[in-house]
This record gives C-alpha cells, structure tokens and sequence, in this order.
C-alpha cells in the first residue's frame, strides 16, 4: 500500500466526517450529492485496498512456497554443504552433511572444521585452507571424515566463494561442497588387487610356457642332429628321394624300394646309433 493512496483515502474520510458532523446545521439538498461522491470514492479506493491485500498474500505465499523448495534443495541436496567463515569456522551445513557424519541433529556452527577431519588430512585441510579460500576455482582436496562410532569415508572437496549478502561479513565465507567417495575408493581398491592377480597370474603362466619350450625343445633337438648325422653318413648309399620322414615311417616308403631304401627300413625306429 502506497503513501500517496493513504493520504487520499484519510483525505476522503476527514471531509465526509467533517461534512456528516455539519449535516444537521447546515444540511442542505446538493449536500447530498457530495457526500454521495464521496461515498464512492471511499468505496471504490477500499476495494482497491483489498485487492491490493489480496495480491500481496498471494505473492507472500508464492515467495514462501519458493522458499522452502530452495531450503528443501539445500538441505536433502546429494553432496554436503559446509559453510566457513575467514578461519575456517563452521557457520552452516545442510542436513546431507550432518547425516554423512553420523550426527542429523548436532549443530556444528562454531566448530573449527578441521576438527572434524582425521590428524593427517586435518593439517593438509590447514595447510591449503588459504589458498582454497582466496580463489577456490578449479581446486579440490581428498581427505578422510570423522563418523559418529563408524569408520572415517572418503571425500572429495571443492569450494566456492559464498555469495550471500544477508550482512556485511557473509562477504568473507566459503562454501565447501563435500561428495562421499567411499564406494569409488572401494572399487579402486578391489581393482587394483584383481589387476595385480592378473599380473601375477600372466607371470606363472610366462615361466610355464618357458617350462614346457625347454622341455619340449631338448629332446627334438636331438632327433634332429641324429637325423643329420644318418643323412650326412648315408648320403651316397641312400635314395635322394627319401625325407627323413620316410625313415621313421616305413609305411610311407614306396613298394619299389631301391637297396637304399631297404636300408633305410632297417634303422631302427625311435632311435639312432644301435
């Protein structure tokens, strides 16, 4: 509701009180006109009013429904939200990141977020937190969280500069933004280990096919040199036309064997020199 409209409406009602309180001295018939006038006036500028009323209610419940999606988006939103001060002080979370911690109903405002860190990644936090906090863009930390009688899980860390404006200090905040990483670390681990299976697995399998070669290439080492030491000694008696294979497998000697030929099926088999 606007000044102006409020200075005419006392306007209109100051001259029909004034004229309604003359009206038995002085009435007169035209009297009747004005203050019919200004009856209207006073009606219609009240229906302005509430309409006007009516429309403010309406937007107040619209800003109020918009409102609580927002706060409903913050709070059950799927990462942590942590706000810090300059210091790294604690001065609002969402409830995503109090449920990660095992703690939905504990108020964290105050608390140096460090503290709820392990040792070790509490000084890496301290030792990068002024870095993080004067230009945040592009940085990211993994560390390890406390838990409410659990283990420590695994997180991954960004930041941004918090661009509330509810005083003058909210200029000096940042909000970090804190993924649970738990599974993805379990599922490196598990990787890593089937990887080094497979490598070990690959390395047996390597000194078993050395094995097996070695084994294998000793014995038809020496067929071979036996097979070219009966070739270079029988060079001239024996039929050109016979292979080696012909001298293991008789069968496979032609029926018109030359004296060569009979010579060969009489070398034993399987072995040389008796």
């Amino acid at each position: 509701m606007s000044a102006e409209k409020l200075n005419v409406t006392e306007h209109l009602r100051m001259r029909a009180e004034n004229m309604l309180t003359q009206a038995d001295a002085n009435f007169q018939p035209g009297d009747i006109d004005d203050i019919n006038k200004l009856h209207h006036e006073l009606a219609v500028h009240q229906a302005e009013l509430e309409l006007q009323n009516e429309e403010l209610r309406h937007a107040q419940l619209s800003l109020q429904k918009v409102r609580d999606r927002y706060v409903e988006l913050y709070e059950q939103a799927p990462v942590g939200y942590v706000l810090l001060d300059a210091v790294g002080i604690i001065r609002h979370t969402n409830a995503t990141w109090r449920a990660m911690l095992k703690r939905p109903d504990d108020d964290f405002r105050g608390i140096p977020f460090a503290e709820t860190l392990v040792a070790g990644d509490a000084r890496i936090f301290l030792s990068r937190f002024r870095s993080l906090f004067h230009n945040p863009a592009d940085k990211q930390i993994e560390l390890q969280i406390k838990r409410h009688q659990a283990k420590p899980f695994h997180a991954h860390i960004t930041a941004k500069r918090s661009i509330s404006k509810r005083t003058e200090n909210d200029t000096n905040e940042l909000m970090i933004v804190v993924s649970d990483i738990s599974e993805r670390r379990q599922a490196e681990r598990l990787l890593n280990q089937q990887k080094t299976q497979l490598e070990q697995q690959n390395k047996a399998l390597k000194q078993f096919n050395y094995a097996v070669s070695h084994e294998l290439k000793t014995p038809l080492v020496s067929i071979e040199s036996s097979l070219g030491l009966i070739q270079s000694t029988q060079s001239q008696t024996m039929d050109p036309e016979l292979t080696p294979s012909h001298w293991l497998c008789p069968a496979r000697r032609p029926p018109d064997a030359s004296p060569a030929r009979k010579f060969a099926a009489d070398v034993p088999h399987g072995r040389s020199g008796e």
